[in-house]
This record gives C-alpha cells, sequence and structure tokens, in this order.
C-alpha cells in the first residue's frame, strides 16, 4: 500500500514538474495585442526583416541606433517557443562607422541566413532613407 502512495506522489511530481516546464519555456505572448520582444535597446530599431530558420522559429534582422546616431545592423534568431537564442536585444552583424542600413535577409538553405544592407563607409550619399 506504501510503495502505491508513492508512486502515485511521484506521478504527481512528475507531472507537475512537466506543467512548470512547459510553461516555464514558453515566451510566446499570450496576449495577441503583445508582441514577443526581440530587443528593447534604446532608440530607434526600424527596417526589420524576419525568415524562417526551418525549426519552427525566425532569424530577424533590422536597422539599429542603439549605439550612436548613425545606424548599424543587429539580428536575432527566435525559437518555436519564442525565445530569444542570441544576446539579449540581438547580434552587431556590422558596426561600422557611418551609416548601415535597409538590411536584407535570405534563407542559406542550411538553417541560417545570408544578410546585407546598405553600407555608407566607403563616401556614399547619406540621403539613403
Amino acid at each position: 500500500m506504501e510503495s502505491i502512495k508513492l508512486s502515485r506522489l511521484f506521478l504527481k511530481g512528475a507531472i507537475l514538474a512537466l506543467i512548470g516546464f512547459s510553461t516555464a519555456s514558453a515566451q510566446w505572448a499570450t496576449d495577441p495585442t503583445v508582441n514577443s520582444a526581440i530587443s528593447t535597446a534604446s532608440l530607434n530599431q526600424i527596417n526589420s526583416q524576419a525568415i524562417s530558420d526551418g525549426a519552427g522559429g525566425a532569424i530577424i534582422v533590422w536597422q539599429d541606433e542603439r549605439n550612436t546616431f548613425d545606424y548599424d545592423i543587429y539580428a536575432q534568431r527566435i525559437n518555436a517557443n519564442g525565445n530569444v537564442m542570441w544576446t539579449a536585444d540581438g547580434v552587431l552583424i556590422c558596426g561600422q562607422v557611418d551609416v548601415q542600413a535597409v538590411p536584407k535577409i535570405v534563407s542559406d538553405g542550411a538553417g541560417g541566413a545570408i544578410i546585407t544592407w546598405e553600407d555608407l563607409r566607403t563616401g556614399g550619399s547619406n540621403d539613403i532613407y
């Protein structure tokens, strides 16, 4: 009789642990009017694009003004559960002097991405917007 009680207690504990794990790992907002944060960095994040990562998640790229008043290019990967996978607020792709803008992203066919952007560090016109 004691072993049945212990088995039931163990089973209840295992179920509660699994429920707690699945709830804790999901990051998607449950309210459709609230976005899941990809970056909460200061200043402007604009011109974003996203592609599938082939595993239910996505890779997102954007133009970001957080470090200076010149834009840089950042990216973030989000998994199928809505968890950001790379550094908080994204990974710096290009942070050279002057403006890097209007990023474009395509799949590399292997779960990664190819990212391109306009780059004004070679003395091009600053009138790209």
